[in-house]
């Protein structure tokens, strides 16, 4: 007999299989680590508008209740980076939509938030439209962070485990 070089069918099987195993058991911690970056991704670009209200509160007396084309560029641009835009009063950077709500136009706010909150969403790309993933809703004053997401068994707002994220009803709104 000749003395054949080569893997028999059974030898490749096994090698598939071991291979279909680990990627059965790296994809979903792929995504939690995915998901994980996209919520502190989000926490960031809350945290530098925060910071931006603040200084304008010092600087002008108030806070500024939308989004201009100097928050993209020029003296005032909060976030370095060519994907930011400003639509509608909103900033919007890559899948990223970011809005100011005052919570107390109308009056008193009930929580004792004086003049709003920032709100930062993180969507998905279906076409034309960006439907909302998971939304950040945070005060300007203080350091209260909600997380709300629209398929609430995806466990997104669970992701972040230091206790930094309340759920639930907030009182912020558009």
């Amino acid at each position: 007999m000749k003395n054949k070089k080569g893997f028999t069918l059974i030898e490749m099987m096994v090698v598939v299989l071991i291979i279909a195993g680990l990627a059965a058991i790296a994809y979903p911690v792929y995504t939690k680590v995915i998901v994980k970056a996209r919520l502190a991704e989000a926490i960031s670009l809350m945290e530098i508008v925060r910071e931006a209200q603040q200084r304008n509160l010092v600087v002008k007396g108030s806070y500024f209740s939308q989004f201009v084309n100097a928050h993209k560029t020029g003296r005032t641009r909060l976030i370095k980076s060519n994907d930011v835009d400003v639509k509608n009063g909103k900033l919007i950077k890559g899948l990223y939509t970011v809005s100011i709500a005052d919570v107390n136009a109308g009056g008193s706010s009930p929580n004792g938030v004086p003049h709003g909150c920032i709100i930062v969403s993180y969507n998905k790309d279906e076409g034309n439209n960006l439907t909302p993933i998971f939304t950040i809703y945070a005060h300007v004053e203080d350091s209260q962070i909600w997380c709300t997401e629209v398929d609430s068994g995806n466990g997104i707002c669970d992701t972040m485990q230091n206790g930094t994220l309340a759920h639930g009803q907030h009182d912020c709104s558009i």
